[in-house]
């Protein structure tokens, strides 16, 4: 058990890579989204595909696992959690907090 515990944690670090990647991009989308519907004759309908939300969350997995790139996701998961804890709701709403690195 002991000796599959770090790969089960790199792998939930990952998977949580890929999560953080598909919020983004929701986000994102549903900003397009909104000045679409702020002035539909402006701005061209954005479309939600699946694919982009899967390009999104590989690269917010890859982010997450490189080692380079490992100490920036884990200050911004630090940073969430404390957003969490303290009931900050105003900060979940900029695109700072969505962001992967």
């Amino acid at each position: 058990m002991y000796q599959r515990l770090p790969k089960i944690l790199y792998g939930s670090w990952g998977l949580l890579g890929f999560y953080r990647g598909v919020q983004y991009y929701n986000f994102h989308h549903d900003e397009e989204m909104q000045k679409y519907l702020k002035q539909p004759k402006i701005y061209e309908k954005p479309e939600d595909f699946y694919t982009n939300k899967i390009g999104s969350g590989a690269l917010g997995t890859v982010v997450y696992i490189f080692p380079f790139f490992c100490v920036f996701p884990a200050i911004k998961e630090i940073k969430r959690l404390e957003i969490n804890l303290r009931g900050l709701e105003e900060e979940k709403k900029k695109p700072e907090y969505y962001r992967v690195f």
